[in-house]
């Protein structure tokens, strides 16, 4: 069924090779020595305040750009910002001053790679008034019969008015004030369609200070709908070499995870070896890593099981004598009591070659959404990492053999796979376990087909970071690209008909993409909000 053994070797060489272009990178545009055209429409899209947006015209293949600003016309004593994106945001103005600015292309290291656009002028306002830009990204995601979830993105400190009403012209709209970017708005009726929308306002009067945000439509879900919140996430094991000890980053993934209120979350590499008693000891305590992170995500969240292997002694290895306990190593399930019941819960292992990477499974659950009585599958694995064309191929079974766990289990049921798969949209020849996935009846939410930025069959509505990797290598810069979708080793397939009203790919950035604070894990979480009706 495989190929003999003088190919796996041409596999494990290739491996060797190939572990200097990990998977997931997307391609990273033209070299340094491109040159390329001055960005055209150069222009300001907002001036408020000592702040001031521009916007131009995005130029083909560039990764990165300087927009370099002065009050002379000059441009002497210029000040400047790198912006990965095709907009920036300069702060720090004086009131009252007529600006330049102008734009080019750089590299990602901030090398000149073609020469400034036409200048752009503006001017601030004469006397500082504490206005700010109008909130962007408005999202709404109906999270209930009675309620909706609303997000936007913040342009400068300030409180937001929200607003809401049945019918677009707002007539009669009811308003709630915030000071942060996310507001549940509850009361509402069942299966009725609101509009939506914000603005800044002075924290301490109340006063406007935006225009408000166009409006955004959503639908309350019926009584019986499920809102259920998934997630994947490899944390990395314990043992593993690079970056932070486990002991010095887990409390980083901790608040990762419950900052998302997941329902239920798939995790990878989260070891059955026994962890040291403290950072400083060389001793053992009797705790798995998946245990410690369960203790430490706290009630009500636990996992589906917690036996460490499949002998008849589960909590070693050691002169194992088998006996199946459902021990699926690093991959494991952990849910939120207070919302879900388990109904029953297994694993299986999936085909290894001989001798060559690791052992791998899938976890699986049914579960019981408690405030709708519905029902659901969900399925959490971990694919082979090593590269060259036998471990391919053997990813794709390994997918073909997740798929036969769905089939065999589910029951039917509205499902989720998520997990690592250790492939991208830019695995040579293609990502064949993706469309192994596709094949069997699965979706993928985001759309994210091969070889090309294009999005194809997406289900979600709201994207959050989407442009992001799933895998980040621990970079300080988050790799990311200009497009709706970046590359992605970890993914949530769903069944069809599972709506897909919001996804995140959760990272702490700035506005350079650059990770704030401690990076928990060489991936990103990847989070979906999703509705069963």
């Amino acid at each position: 069924m495989f190929p003999v053994l003088t190919r796996r070797l041409t596999g494990v060489l290739a491996a060797l090779v190939l572990a200097l272009s990990l998977p997931g990178l997307a391609p990273q545009g033209a070299s340094a020595a491109q040159k390329y055209a001055a960005p055209t429409r150069l222009r300001t899209t907002a001036v408020a305040g000592t702040e001031a947006g521009l916007a131009w015209r995005k130029v083909a293949g560039a990764s990165s750009y300087r927009v370099q600003y002065s009050t002379s016309s000059r441009m002497t004593n210029p000040r400047s910002v790198r912006t990965d994106d095709w907009t920036a945001t300069l702060t720090g103005l004086r009131p009252g001053r007529t600006y330049y600015a102008r734009v080019r292309v750089t590299s990602a290291s901030g090398k000149s790679l073609g020469a400034y656009s036409a200048k752009v002028r503006f001017r601030t306002p004469a006397a500082l008034k504490r206005s700010y830009f109008t909130p962007t990204g408005l999202a709404v995601v109906p999270t209930g019969a009675n309620t909706i979830e609303t997000s936007w993105n913040q342009g400068s400190p300030a409180a937001y008015r929200v607003s809401w009403a049945d019918n677009k012209a707002m007539d009669g709209a009811v308003t709630a004030t915030t000071t942060g970017t996310r507001y549940i708005i509850t009361g509402l009726a069942a299966v009725t369609r609101y509009w939506v929308r914000v603005k800044a306002v002075d924290a301490a009067s109340g006063a406007s200070r935006s225009r408000y945000t166009g409006t955004v439509a959503g639908t309350t879900l019926t009584a019986d709908s499920a809102t259920v919140r998934v997630g994947s996430y490899n944390v990395k094991c314990a043992n593993c070499l690079g970056g932070l000890s486990w002991y010095e980053r887990r409390g980083a993934v901790v608040q990762t995870i419950l900052g998302q209120d997941l329902d239920v979350i798939g995790v990878q590499e989260a070891s059955q070896g026994w962890l040291r008693a403290d950072a400083g000891a060389g001793d053992k305590i009797n705790k798995s890593q998946f245990d410690d992170l369960v203790k430490r995500l706290g009630s009500p969240y636990k996992i589906t099981n917690s036996a460490r292997n499949n002998c008849v002694n589960p909590d070693t290895p050691t002169n194992c004598v088998y006996e199946y306990h459902a021990a699926s190593l690093g991959t494991r399930i952990i849910y939120n009591s207070d919302t879900l019941t388990l109904l029953k819960s297994g694993s299986k292992k999936l085909t290894r070659l001989e001798g060559l990477g690791n052992r791998r499974f899938v976890a699986w659950a049914v579960f019981r959404h408690k405030a709708s009585g519905k029902e659901f599958f969900f399925a959490d694995t971990h694919l082979e990492s090593l590269q060259g064309d036998e471990f391919y191929q053997l990813r794709i079974q390994q997918a073909q053999e997740v798929l036969a766990v769905v089939a065999a289990k589910s029951a039917g049921l509205p499902s989720y796979v998520v997990g690592d798969f250790n492939s991208s949209k830019w695995a040579q020849p293609d990502n064949g376990p993706r469309a192994a996935m596709l094949a069997g009846g699965l979706v993928d939410p985001l759309g994210n087909p091969d070889h090309t930025y294009a999005v194809e069959s997406a289900t979600v509505d709201h994207r959050i970071h989407t442009n992001v990797n799933s895998f980040n290598n621990y970079e300080q810069t988050a790799r990311h690209t200009d497009h709706v979708n970046g590359s992605y080793l970890d993914y949530i397939f769903t069944s069809p008909g599972v709506e897909v009203p919001e996804w995140e790919t959760v990272v702490n950035v700035d506005a350079d993409y650059n990770f704030v604070g401690i990076i928990p894990s060489d991936h990103n979480l990847i989070r979906a909000t999703t509705v069963l009706r």
